[in-house]
């Protein structure tokens, strides 16, 4: 019996050391504390080395509060299946950045500064020390943009009442042309760098000081490739300007630019200088207002090789690099975080399993939203990934083209019921294998640009298997204004194939989807509702295949399970790009009060397309439950053929 009592005792000692521990950690408390309710730790990091001595799960709740964090917060193996949450909904802040009060905005006094301001402006622009809230440094500006080298990590940024401001600049909120290309400078693939050199027009910038501070953004050849540079050289005699940096395309007579870092021109609301010399801070504001400072150049947490870990009810803000990174977890959640103000991207996910990114708040990227490339492409292995339920907007407002909400690559990946909107480019650039984009609703993306789709992928003809079904896309591109192929809710461009579009809604957009290309697509079964070009398939011509085709020699595709999943290139392989065009099938979608689709025909004699009828709709007719409140549900079920779309489904749930 005794034997058995102490058996009994030892078993049950076990079974509670396994079950879970409570560990809270407060900005008031102290890390020589117990990490009790009562005797809370002071930091996350204190807490972790208590979680990490412990077996089985364990919880820690961070109570209301800011956390400042100047070093990475690293996750291992050792923090399996622990969960760190906000305690009862508390507002709890992981902190990169500094809080800038009204108290310490002061007055221009400094008459070298003053001479340089407008006597109009200097009653509304304020002087901060920033060595007031802790900054000992200020980094110089760097080149950014797109084919660019650039850091990690980006500026400092200010933003007030949660709006990103910017560097004074000229014009305030258009842009100047190029007068004329003297030299169009360096490409990408030139050895030797050079800046271009080009005529200006605008005289002010002759009054400007400090000029080799001056910096400039413009498209310098397409619209979808903006970069920075320096002022190298101002000519006044010859009105020449010769850029410090090549732009990845040259330079071109025309492009649409503007000038920025210009002390003399900080006269408009959300504008403001550092003297980066002084560590002084200049803002124009209209009355004082509260301001936040990003500052760290680490990122906030990085999670390696963990294997189920949970963050939930968590602000991540003010680092100018990216907010998290996953390398090979599984079973990472991020639940009802909210993640602003961050210089790069919200997250990054490369490898892993089983990762869910469910309701949390994005917005105020620098340079895009989730990054995730998990499960195993080479065995085609799921990553049975979820992105659901978020909330992602103005996600790319320092590199502002190909910086989306969410860039897919992987396979196996659910993005469902998010709501993306506030891009100037692409909200998802979509490519890997077998992923599903179901139930979003999509808006204000592509707002002023060209050659582009809120949806969007390029030459890779090893992803396969993307399906977009009952996805609502709205105010998407700029109506009637086409420069090349126009901008497009989704875009299938350079010879992307295996792709499904079905279910879907398209209102008062330029373009609806754009086949340039590719093989084995089907665009079916979808509503559009003033779209200035519902459709338009076409061979693309404009080269050859040869680098679509590259990315399927990484992969055994020819045989075992590739060549059983996408037998289609095996057999489709080919460099001809006429040949390219084939096995597409389009059709049956509704077309109300739009203009005109061109689907072309192949234009090789082994191709084929498979082309339905589509239903084309007068305005007049009353078809829809309320059009006026978005809702372009079908009242009946009269179309023949087509499957009623529940709209109430889509977007946030």
């Amino acid at each position: 019996m005794r034997k058995i009592f102490i058996l009994s005792a030892f078993i049950f000692l076990c079974i509670s050391s396994a079950a879970y521990a409570d560990i809270y950690v407060s900005p008031e408390g102290d890390d020589s504390n117990t990490g009790s309710f009562e005797e809370p730790f002071k930091t996350i990091e204190r807490a972790q080395e208590e979680a990490r001595k412990q077996t089985g799960e364990v919880n820690v709740f961070l109570r209301e509060g800011y956390y400042h964090i100047t070093d990475t917060l690293e996750f291992d193996w050792r923090d399996s299946n622990h969960t760190y949450s906000a305690y009862q909904n508390e507002d709890v802040v992981l902190e990169g950045g500094y809080e800038i009060k009204t108290d310490i905005l002061e007055n221009v006094t400094d008459e070298n500064v003053l001479r340089r301001l407008k006597k109009e402006a200097v009653e509304n622009i304020y002087k901060i020390d920033l060595q007031k809230i802790g900054i000992t440094s200020i980094d110089d500006i760097e080149v950014t943009g797109f084919g660019m080298e650039t850091n990690a990590y980006s500026e400092n940024v200010l933003y007030c009442e949660g709006e990103m401001m910017h560097l004074a600049r000229w014009p305030n909120e258009d842009t100047v042309a190029v007068k004329k290309i003297i030299s169009a400078g360096s490409g990408a693939n030139d050895t030797v760098k050079k800046g271009g050199i080009f005529e200006y027009d605008d005289e002010i910038v002759e009054t400007w000081e400090d000029i080799e501070n001056v910096w400039m953004w413009g498209a310098w050849y397409y619209e979808w490739s903006p970069s920075t540079t320096a002022i190298e050289k101002l000519d006044t005699e010859k009105n020449e300007i010769t850029t410090k940096s090549y732009s990845r395309y040259g330079f071109m007579g025309g492009a649409e630019y503007y000038y920025f870092n210009v002390l003399e021109e900080l006269d408009y609301p959300g504008e403001y200088y550092i003297d980066r010399d002084n560590l002084i801070l200049y803002c124009y504001l209209e009355e004082k207002k509260p301001l936040y400072f990003t500052d760290t150049k680490n990122v906030m947490i990085n999670i390696d090789n963990v294997d189920n870990i949970t963050f939930s009810g968590i602000t991540i803000q003010g680092t100018r690099n990216t907010a998290v990174t996953v390398n090979d977890g599984n079973k990472i959640t991020f639940d009802g975080c909210t993640i602003r103000y961050i210089g790069m991207q919200a997250m990054n996910i490369e490898g892993g399993y089983n990762q869910k990114i469910i309701n949390n708040e994005i917005y105020k990227m620098g340079a895009g939203g989730i990054y995730i490339n998990s499960g195993d492409r080479n065995y085609l292995r799921s990553s049975d990934a979820l992105i659901e339920n978020n909330h992602i907007y103005d996600f790319s407002e320092i590199e502002t083209t190909y910086t989306p909400a969410v860039k897919l690559l992987g396979i196996g990946i659910t993005i469902r019921n998010n709501l993306i909107h506030g891009t100037n480019h692409m909200a998802i650039q979509a490519s890997g294998n077998d992923n599903i984009i179901e139930y979003n609703e999509i808006y204000d993306c592509v707002i002023d640009n060209d050659d582009a789709g809120a949806i969007y992928s390029y030459m890779d003809g090893s992803s396969r298997n993307i399906i977009v079904r009952y996805n609502f896309f709205h105010n998407i591109g700029r109506r009637m204004i086409t420069q090349a192929t126009g901008s497009w809710c989704i875009y299938w461009d350079g010879f992307t194939s295996g792709r499904e579009v079905y279910g879907n809604v398209f209102y008062d957009c330029q373009g609806g989807i754009m086949i340039n290309g590719g093989q084995v697509h089907k665009a079916m079964d979808n509503i559009f509702v003033d779209v200035d070009r519902p459709i338009w398939s076409h061979p693309f011509t404009t080269f050859i295949s040869v680098d679509f085709w590259k990315p399927c020699d990484n992969f055994d595709y020819n045989k075992g399970v590739w060549k059983i999943r996408y037998p289609e290139i095996t057999e489709y392989r080919d460099n001809n790009q006429y040949l390219m065009y084939r096995e597409n099938s389009i059709g049956n979608n509704i077309f109300y009060n739009c203009g005109e689709s061109t689907i072309d025909g192949p234009k090789h004699e082994d191709a084929v397309i498979y082309l339905t009828p589509n239903i084309t709709i007068n305005s007049n007719e009353d078809i829809f439950k309320d059009p006026k409140n978005l809702d372009f549900t079908l009242k009946t079920q009269k179309y023949q053929g087509f499957e009623n779309i529940d709209m109430s489904k889509m977007g946030l749930k």
